[in-house]
């Protein structure tokens, strides 16, 4: 009964560390890499850039393309980009 009691301690300790290194892997995504802050800002914004056609035609077409990106307001370091829309430009 004693040994169960033990595993039981243990399992419960092991879940436990498991949380909270979880947590702090979470919080490690949103660490700027330059200056150590926490202090983050998600930024939108909408720019027109030019690509190429696939298909063997090199024709330059206009996208509208909007990203997100996630700053740091200490150093204004861009930490994480995501593209969360892309559209042809009229």
């Amino acid at each position: 009964m004693d040994i169960v009691n033990v595993l039981i301690g243990l399992l419960a300790l092991l879940l436990l560390a498991m949380i909270f290194f979880a947590g702090l892997a979470v919080r490690d995504l949103f660490r700027c890499g330059e200056c150590g802050s926490w202090s983050t800002r998600a930024v939108e914004s909408e720019r027109i850039d030019y690509a190429e056609d696939v298909g063997g035609i090199l024709q330059i077409d206009p996208f509208c393309i909007k990203v997100r990106q996630q700053v740091c307001n200490h150093c204004g370091n861009i930490m994480r980009q995501d593209v969360v829309e892309v559209r042809r430009a009229p």
